[in-house]
């Protein structure tokens, strides 16, 4: 499987465990959760900057800050809530970027 396929699964798959977030879980779904979003916007994002698509890449990268899981960000979980729609947001719209198929 290639690289590209294997971005694609995790965005969609991290995409929609972000909506899932939305509900009410205990807080190791939610550690879990950042990692899963750290990992995928990592790789997706080094693909982008691999093909020199850099706002994607920085964009990518901005997520892995907020969500980094050794560094956490705290926030209340309204606000979450909003985040994780926008990120999952994110991570659909990218699937139609098809810049980095090149890059696997």
């Amino acid at each position: 499987m290639g690289r590209y396929k294997v971005s694609v699964i995790l965005r969609v798959v991290v995409a929609i465990f972000l909506i899932l977030a939305l509900g009410n879980y205990p807080y190791g779904f939610y550690t879990l959760l950042r990692w899963f979003v750290t990992i995928t916007a990592l790789y997706t994002g080094y693909l982008f900057s691999k093909v020199g698509s850099r706002e994607w890449a920085w964009v990518l990268f901005i997520t892995v800050v907020v969500f980094n899981p050794l560094a956490p960000v705290y926030m209340a979980k309204s606000t979450w809530h909003v985040v994780d729609i926008f990120v999952a947001g994110i991570f659909v719209f990218s699937l139609s970027r098809k810049e980095i198929k090149d890059a696997g």
